[in-house]
C-alpha cells in the first residue's frame, strides 16, 4: 500500500511529475457537477409537473385556475378551514367525499356521465358553465368576458336529460333562498342569474325569488346541479360573505363527511394519467427514489476519494498443486462428505503400501488387509480401516487420516 509513495519519494522525475498542476481544477469540477445535478433534478420535476404548474395560468373554469371564473379560491379556503381537499387528475376519482365537476361548454356529456357512474351513487356536484371568456395576452391570469355560453346545459344532456338552463337579469335587491342549509337562509343573487328549468326528479335546494331552481338535487344518480357558478367561483369569493356562503353550501352537500372535497380537473384537460416520473417523485415510490439517489451519491463519493493506483486483484484460483488440494478440500467440506472420504483414504493407503511391499496379486480386500497386518506396524491396518468407517465429523476424519498416514510412512520406511 505504501509502494506509490516510496516510489515517488525515491524517484526525482516522478516527484517532478507529481508536482505539475492538474489539468482540471477540482473546485471547477465540483461546481460543474453540482450544476449538472441540480439541472437534471429541475428538468425531471418540470417534466413531471409542468402541466399542473401551467394550469394556474390557464384561464378556464376549473379548480386550478386563478381567473375570475376559476375555482382555486374555494379549494384554498376549504383546505384552510380544515376540510380534506384534493384534486383528481385521474378518471377514477374514487367514491369518498363530495366530487365536484366543472365541465366547460365543449365538454363531452359522455365524460361527465362516466365520472358520475363511477361514483356508484356517492354525491357529486356538477357546476354548469356560464361565461364565454378569452385570455388577455399581457396578463397571464386575466380573462376578458364576451358574454354567456351558448349551450350551458350541453354537458348535462346524458347524465340529466331534460334539465335545461336559462338566464335572466336579477331584480334589484333580489336574494336567493336556501332554507335547508345551516347558517344560510338568504343571500344576494348574482347580477346575471343562471337557473335550472323544472324537471322531473329534480329537488330544489337553493331557489330564486320567482321559485326557479339555482341549486338542485337529482335523486336518481345522487347528483347536485349548480346552475350559477358565480356562487362558488373566484369572482363570487371576492368578499367574506361570499366565502361563507360557498363553504356552507359545500358542507351541506357532503363535504363535511369522510373524504372531504374532490375537485376533478380531467374534464378540463388536466388528467395526469400514470406518468413514470410522477410515480417516482410521489409516495409510496418516493422512498425508493431517495434510496437510489443515496446509493448513487455514495458511489460517486467513493469514486472521488480513492487515492493512488488501484490494486490489481489476484487470481480467484491460484496456480500449483497446493491450490488444487485446497480447492478439493473446500469442495469436500462444502458437501459435508468428510466422513465418506475416510474409508476411501484408508483403501488408498493400503493399496499404496501393498504395491510398495510387493503384495501377492489376486488377493481379496480381506486377504490383503490380513497381509498388511503382518507386514505393517502397530496399530494394525485392519483396525485403522475399521475406525475410518466410523468417522462422522471433520475432526474424526482428520485424526483417522493422520493415523493412516503415519502407519503408511512406517510401513514403507519413509519417515
Amino acid at each position: 500500500m505504501t509502494e506509490p509513495a516510496v516510489g515517488a519519494a525515491s524517484n526525482p522525475a516522478a516527484g517532478a511529475a507529481s508536482g505539475k498542476a492538474a489539468p482540471f481544477n477540482r473546485v471547477v469540477l465540483f461546481v460543474l457537477l453540482s450544476v449538472g445535478v441540480v439541472s437534471a433534478v429541475a428538468f425531471a420535476f418540470l417534466t413531471a409537473y409542468a402541466p399542473a404548474l401551467d394550469a394556474a395560468h390557464n384561464r378556464g373554469g376549473h379548480a386550478l385556475s386563478r381567473a375570475g371564473t376559476g375555482f382555486s379560491a374555494i379549494v384554498d379556503l376549504a383546505t384552510a378551514s380544515g376540510t380534506p381537499t384534493r384534486l383528481s387528475h385521474d378518471d377514477r376519482p374514487g367514491d369518498a367525499g363530495l366530487l365536484v365537476l366543472t365541465p366547460e361548454a365543449g365538454t363531452s356529456p359522455a365524460q361527465v356521465d362516466r365520472l358520475v357512474r363511477a361514483r356508484d351513487g356517492e354525491p357529486t356536484l356538477i357546476i354548469v358553465p356560464k361565461w364565454e371568456t378569452s385570455p388577455i395576452p399581457i396578463r397571464p391570469t386575466w380573462i376578458e368576458t364576451h358574454g354567456l355560453v351558448a349551450a350551458p346545459d350541453a354537458p348535462l344532456s346524458t347524465v340529466a336529460p331534460g334539465v335545461g338552463v336559462t338566464t335572466r337579469a336579477a331584480r334589484r335587491g333580489e336574494r336567493l333562498t336556501a332554507p335547508g342549509i345551516a347558517g344560510v337562509d338568504t343571500f344576494p343573487a348574482p347580477a346575471v342569474l343562471q337557473r335550472l328549468e323544472p324537471a322531473a326528479g329534480l329537488d330544489a335546494i337553493v331557489t330564486a325569488a320567482d321559485g326557479s331552481v339555482v341549486l338542485g338535487w337529482q335523486t336518481k344518480h345522487n347528483i347536485f346541479i349548480l346552475a350559477d357558478p358565480d356562487l362558488l367561483d373566484n369572482a363570487g369569493m371576492r368578499d367574506l360573505a361570499g366565502a361563507r356562503i360557498a363553504i356552507a353550501l359545500l358542507r351541506d352537500l357532503g363535504a363535511a363527511k369522510d373524504g372531504g372535497l374532490v375537485f376533478d380537473v380531467t374534464l378540463n384537460g388536466f388528467g395526469g394519467g400514470r406518468d413514470l416520473l410522477r410515480l417516482m417523485l410521489e409516495p409510496p415510490f418516493l422512498g425508493l427514489t431517495l434510496a437510489l439517489v443515496a446509493v448513487a451519491g455514495l458511489a460517486v463519493w467513493q469514486a472521488a476519494i480513492r487515492f493512488g493506483t488501484p490494486v490489481v486483484p489476484g487470481r480467484a484460483i491460484a496456480f500449483g498443486s497446493a491450490a488444487l488440494i485446497d480447492n478439493i478440500a473446500a469442495v469436500i467440506a462444502t458437501a459435508r462428505r468428510e466422513g465418506a472420504i475416510a474409508p476411501r483414504y484408508a483403501a488408498l493407503a493400503g493399496a499404496t503400501v501393498a504395491a510398495h511391499r510387493h503384495a501377492p496379486t489376486g488377493l481379496t480386500d480381506r486377504e490383503r488387509a490380513a497381509w498388511l497386518d503382518r507386514v505393517g506396524t502397530a496399530p494394525r491396518f485392519s483396525v485403522l480401516a475399521h475406525d475410518a468407517t466410523l468417522v462422522e465429523t471433520p475432526a474424526a476424519a482428520l485424526a483417522s487420516a493422520r493415523a493412516l498416514h503415519r502407519w503408511q510412512m512406517e510401513a514403507v520406511h519413509d519417515r
